[in-house]
């Protein structure tokens, strides 16, 4: 038995409310299986209606509708790595977080971009209320 509190703390019971990390995780799998697809529809079916979206294009956007056409407009071929997922939970049915994406294009070219995402627990199902991602330097590697 451990007696040490710091590691006691630090221990996962069922009991433990996720932190955030668990809800983003799934949320974000679920994002990249839809975007590895080439679904505009499943993806955008993430989304709350009245999200507030920025992608890379330098247009802000909102809506559930706007979210469908940015995606409808992505190059076939083009797939996302998801990688240093962190999160925080707001309250019990809002969760906020960040992770690195790097969008691999047809042609292999590599896009790296921060996202941060804000989900909210709406009738039962996660959704995206708040989404941003910024690009970063080509760090060259593959």
């Amino acid at each position: 038995m451990n007696n040490n509190p710091d590691q006691q703390a630090k221990s996962s019971s069922p009991s433990t409310p996720d932190q955030g990390g668990t809800t983003l995780h799934a949320l974000l799998g679920l994002w990249q299986a839809a975007f590895d697809n080439h679904d505009a529809e499943a993806i955008a079916g993430l989304f709350a209606p009245d999200v507030l979206f920025q992608g890379l294009a330098p247009t802000l956007l909102s809506g559930r509708d706007a979210v469908l056409n940015y995606y409808r407009r992505v190059p076939a071929g083009t797939s996302a790595l998801i990688e240093d997922i962190e999160a925080i939970s707001l309250t019990p049915d809002i969760v906020s977080g960040h992770a690195k994406v790097t969008f691999v294009e047809a042609d292999r070219r590599l896009r790296p971009v921060c996202l941060s995402v804000t989900a909210q627990k709406l009738t039962g199902q996660w959704l995206i209320k708040s989404y941003h991602a910024s690009s970063l330097p080509d760090d060259g590697k593959a």
